[in-house]
């Protein structure tokens, strides 16, 4: 299974924000119902909202590292990881 595409973006409701595709949530990160302050819950939807252009960034940039260094085990965990293997 994919992951929704993108561009995704953060919205803010209220004390909680959301990573959003289009208008439909991806994930909600609660600020003020929760432990969290709410520019945690800020921070935490704005990396949520770059997860794709993150994602196709170590996707295409993978292949302009050499293999064996600490920043290519590093993306290929991290794609491995997002793919769901």
């Amino acid at each position: 299974m994919k992951h929704t595409p993108g561009p995704w973006n953060m919205r803010a409701f209220g004390d909680s924000f959301a990573a959003m595709a289009g208008d439909r949530r991806i994930a909600y990160f609660y600020g003020a119902f929760s432990d969290w302050p709410k520019e945690t819950a800020e921070a935490n939807a704005r990396l949520g909202a770059a997860a794709p252009d993150l994602l196709a960034a170590c996707v295409y940039a993978i292949e302009d590292i050499a293999i064996g260094t600490e920043a290519y085990s590093m993306m290929k965990a991290a794609i491995a990881k997002a793919e769901g293997r």
